[in-house]
């Protein structure tokens, strides 16, 4: 029956004694369905390659019939279906189907497309005690997170604006709500990724486990590498590959948009560029649809689909984000800031070819703060066109608008590094300044950034200065003030910077240190002096001498002899400073160190002696004085002796702990917050 059904279709020459197909003409995809069990294999064949050009997710119940004929149309169905990710979807409708054979058939081809991208996807997963050892940690990289009962897709939200983790880390998403085990006040999470990967799993009661990937097997973690965090106790039985096609079926249930969303967070943050494709073909026809969140987190982390990649789309979803954020949550926040990152990730023109920067500039006027904060932070990454005089002179007018207008000092600081970006031209002698508007909160938002110590810099060169009777408010910290200090050096403002220094010595110290040292590396010589000179005049010529003691122009040789000469038991605590400054370089070092040494060999003196002596093993280690410093620190340990820190412990150990902390406070994660 089936070869009278093909008869008209078919024309056969004998070559070789065998019938070969020289000509096939299928009418419709029941009929090359039913041409996959014809006596002739090039016929077959034939069918496979058109069926392969026209088949589409609305065929599956015909697919589901067909497998019925034999396990010769199975048999190719599955090489066809298996053998493109252009047939994704068409997998995932079959494997949603109600009749078991066709999701058996759609199960196997997504197994198929991932382990054709990763082929180790067959492995189990791994415990992460039985890996951690062969996935070392990037070398310095320190990490610290503020964990307040936060979610935790939260906190790893935290961790991919700070950087992300050396593989992507997942939520498994049928754990519907993992919360951290109550603690009394705010958790900081600190230390290296293993550390950091540790601490996540205890807090949140989690087994943690790696997903193997490509080159896992060498030690080095590759493409289809994942950690995946589960509730504790769960364990799994089946191959990396199972589990995901398991998280397909989970962004497919009908009527759960919660479980769609995770799911599609999972399987986008996995880095599978199939089902990455497949997820933008379902925003693609439903914009409202809960992959959005999934996609806008790939973006942000580099990996685009071409749904999202678009100047329509964008738009659209920074919209519906600026009408829908009357109500504070944890969504709209995390939503805002991952599309702000995956602006900055894209550039200034899409994959069709179109410049965001003039629909993002034109959205500035908007009422609602993160919405501009998000145009901004998008803008400030890109590479703004400098056509005309007149255009480019609309863009720095549009930026100095916004850092000018007072409001949340993130949507300012993002305006300012716009303006920085744009090349605003610096400030000569006889340029015009102004006053920037409300600066304090700017500044505390500031300093929490890498950045900080470049901000008085880039204002000044910007243009803008401190407002006539500026003075902070109760409750301002000191990192702010000396912001503001540095700010008015920088302008030249010496009389100003005058009235605000603090009464405390050590507080100046604190407070100028740094400035002055940034003065003299650019070349402001003349004002470090003027400014040097007023403190004098202020009667603070103990502080002046203190600041003296940096090495360069100006080192004030007699102070330092007079220091150092001076009785121990008459030293402050600030001198003991300064004695760990003279210790690291100059004239005076050998002098200096030996003072330290004998200090803390003595209970009298020791507390005041260990405050700086993290800043001498630092500020050897900086200047690379690698062996005079192993020297230093064995004279340290000796004069201490083993029970000034218990029998297991080292002081280089204790200052390593200490530095380790300073610098990934310094690296505290800044976004838009959560208030």
């Amino acid at each position: 029956m089936l070869l009278i059904g093909l008869a008209p279709f078919l024309a056969v020459d004998q070559v070789m004694g065998r019938p070969q197909v020289s000509r096939v003409e299928f009418q419709s995809v029941p009929h090359a369905l039913a041409s996959l069990e014809a006596p002739s294999r090039p016929l077959r064949t034939r069918a496979q390659d058109w069926l392969d050009e026209h088949l589409l997710p609305e065929h599956t119940p015909l697919l589901v019939e067909a497998l019925s004929a034999g396990a010769e149309t199975e048999r190719r169905l599955a090489l066809i279906i298996g053998g493109r990710d252009q047939h994704f979807a068409l997998a995932v409708a079959l494997l949603s189907s109600p009749l078991a054979r066709g999701q058996a058939l759609g199960r196997e081809a997504l197994i198929a497309r991932y382990l054709d991208w990763n082929p180790e996807g067959f492995r189990l997963p791994q415990s992460w005690s039985a890996v951690r050892g062969r996935l070392s940690d990037p070398p310095g990289e320190l990490v610290s997170i503020e964990l307040t009962g936060a979610h935790l897709v939260e906190v790893i939200d935290q961790l991919d604006r700070l950087g992300g983790a050396p593989l992507p880390l997942l939520v498994d998403p049928r754990w519907t709500n993992p919360l951290p085990t109550q603690r009394p006040g705010p958790d900081v999470l600190e230390g290296s990724w293993s550390l950091i990967f540790n601490r996540l799993a205890r807090q949140y009661r989690g087994n943690l486990m790696l997903l193997p990937g490509a080159d896992a097997g060498q030690g080095s973690p590759g493409a289809g590498s994942m950690l995946l965090m589960a509730p504790l106790g769960v364990e799994f039985s089946s191959p990396s590959v199972e589990i995901l096609v398991d998280w397909i079926s989970l962004v497919q249930r009908p009527h759960d948009r919660e479980s769609n969303r995770r799911g599609a967070m999972a399987l986008a943050r996995s880095g599978w560029p199939g089902a990455l494709a497949w997820l933008g073909e379902r925003f693609a026809a439903d914009a409202g649809s809960p992959v959005l969140d999934a996609l806008l987190d790939s973006a942000a982390r580099g990996r685009w689909c071409v749904a999202l990649d678009r100047r329509e789309a964008l738009l659209g979803v920074l919209d519906d984000l600026e009408g829908g954020l009357e109500v504070d949550s944890s969504a709209a926040w995390m939503r805002a800031g991952r599309l702000a990152r995956a602006l900055r990730a894209l550039g200034s023109v899409t994959h069709e070819g179109s410049s965001l920067v003039p629909d993002l500039v034109a959205g500035l006027a908007t009422s609602k703060e993160i919405g501009q904060w998000v145009r901004l932070e998008a803008l400030a990454a890109m590479a703004s066109p400098v056509g005309s005089s007149v255009e480019h002179t609309e863009l720095i007018a549009a930026a100095r608008g916004a850092l000018a207008r007072p409001g949340h000092p993130a949507r300012r600081m993002a305006a300012m590094t716009w303006l920085n970006r744009l090349g605003a031209p610096a400030a000569g002698p006889d340029a015009k300044t102004e006053p920037l508007p409300d600066p304090w909160p700017l500044l505390e938002w500031g300093v929490l950034l890498p950045s900080a110590r470049f901000i008085p810099k880039a204002l000044v060169s910007q243009g803008w200065r401190p407002p006539e009777e500026s003075r902070p408010g109760p409750g301002t910290s000191s990192s702010a003030q000396t912001l503001y200090l540095h700010w008015l050096l920088s302008g030249g403002e010496v009389e100003r910077a005058l009235e605000a220094v603090p009464e405390e010595d050590a507080a100046l110290l604190g407070m100028v240190a740094m400035v002055l040292d940034d003065l003299r590396r650019e070349g402001a010589l003349e004002v470090r002096a003027r400014f040097l000179q007023g403190l004098r005049d202020l009667g603070r010529g103990v502080a002046v001498g203190h600041l003296e003691l940096h090495p360069g122009p100006g080192f004030n040789r007699p102070f330092a002899e007079q220091l150092l000469d001076s009785e121990a038991s008459r030293r402050s605590a600030l001198d003991w400073g300064s004695i760990g400054m003279l210790a690291v370089r100059g004239p005076f070092q050998k002098q200096a160190q030996d003072l330290l040494v004998e200090a803390l060999a003595d209970p009298r003196l020791r507390v005041n002696a260990l405050k700086p002596l993290q800043g001498v093993w630092v500020g050897m280690l900086g200047d690379r004085e690698d062996k005079m410093a192993d020297e230093f620190m064995g004279r340290v340990e000796e004069a201490l002796g083993p029970q000034a820190f218990g029998p297991q412990s080292s002081i280089r150990d204790i200052l390593e702990i200490s530095l380790t902390t300073s610098v990934a406070l310094w690296k505290r994660d800044v976004a838009w917050p959560r208030d």
